[in-house]
């Protein structure tokens, strides 16, 4: 096993050394997107529109992935194209629900704030949600166009492995986020 860890370190830290800054490639541009999304994301959102963002997510993937007859909307001509229907929806699905639901009573019923929970762990969120859409969203390429990918952008967001841990990190990080105190609560219902 650590000689397997070795190999992909190595694999990772020589990908990482060939990445061209002077002409970016997708590969960079997607990594840029991932750090510049994840910042602006936890500075313009709070604790409550993470978790709304989150479920959105869930969601969206959820929905996706049981549509039904999907194959048979689209005539036969359409199914090498299914990957670019598929993120389409995910992509509709959850801005509509994150409107939705942001604007519904869901927000109100959350308790606290972003103004008591540390800065630190709405960065940590957004940087979970941003890989997961990322890697949600790169999941439904079709393993021919996968390969077209980076060994770094493979192993970061499209592998099994990349794949579980985007999923399941999210929801272990709001578990472990300590939940306001009881002074930090009354003072937000006063100030409502």
């Amino acid at each position: 096993m650590s000689e397997g860890l070795n190999i992909a370190t190595t694999q990772l830290t020589e990908e990482v050394s060939t990445l061209g800054w002077a002409s970016p490639s997708w590969d960079i541009m997607l990594i840029l997107f991932f750090i510049v999304a994840a910042v602006v994301f936890s500075m313009s959102f709070g604790r409550r529109r993470v978790i709304v963002l989150l479920f959105s997510i869930y969601i969206s993937l959820a929905v996706v992935n049981t549509l039904p007859y999907l194959e048979n909307i689209f005539s036969s001509n359409w199914i090498d194209k299914l990957f670019a229907v598929k993120i389409a929806v995910f992509l509709s699905v959850f801005i509509g629900l994150f409107t939705f639901l942001n604007k519904s009573a869901l927000l109100r019923y959350m308790r606290g704030s972003s103004q008591y929970t540390p800065s630190w762990q709405i960065m940590a969120l957004s940087l979970l949600y941003t890989g997961l859409l990322i890697s949600l969203t790169l999941s439904f390429l079709p393993a021919y166009l996968v390969e077209y990918l980076s060994f770094f952008t493979k192993s970061v967001f499209v592998s099994e492995g990349a794949q579980f841990f985007w999923i399941v990190a999210p929801i272990l990080t709001l578990g472990l986020i300590k939940k306001p105190s009881k002074k930090q609560l009354e003072a937000e219902e006063e100030s409502e």
